[in-house]
């Protein structure tokens, strides 16, 4: 089963990476919250793509694409883990229909403010505070 995975394989592959305790912590909520109530009990060869769809699906809204990201980078590698101790010959995860897409790296551009915003920001700092950030290179957002 999935559990038995996580119990074995899977925490001594975690044991010989010396895994950082946060990163523990982490994945030990991931699996407690998300991961072992949909496929803690399912024989491991019977996991199919559709259940992690569903499992990506019910996230998709709660959470940020980083945690999602971080959630099927740490499914991957638990799935790579049982297939390199031969428990299963294939992954159910399937890159195209699960993994996250990143909010703000397709387009590989950073959020940025418009000139309107960046001027209202001017206009609610100390004047002190603003004549010092427009001397560092914030020009043509002259306040008042």
């Amino acid at each position: 089963t999935f559990d038995n995975l996580i119990n074995g394989p899977w925490r001594s592959y975690l044991a010989v990476q010396e895994v950082r305790p946060s990163t523990l912590y982490v994945y030990e909520s991931m699996l407690k919250n998300h991961i072992l109530p949909e496929l803690g009990g399912c024989e491991l060869a019977k996991i199919t793509p559709r259940q992690l769809t569903v499992l990506f699906s019910g996230l998709q809204q709660k959470y940020s694409s980083k945690y999602r990201s971080n959630l099927y980078a740490m499914l991957k590698t638990i799935f790579d883990v049982a297939v390199d101790n031969d428990l299963i010959e294939a992954t159910p995860l399937r890159s195209k229909l699960h993994k996250p897409k990143r909010l703000g790296k397709e387009s590989g551009e950073k959020p940025t403010l418009s000139v309107e915003q960046i001027r209202a920001v001017f206009e609610e700092l100390p004047s002190r505070l603003a004549t010092t950030l427009y001397m560092f290179g914030v020009n043509g957002c002259k306040t008042g």
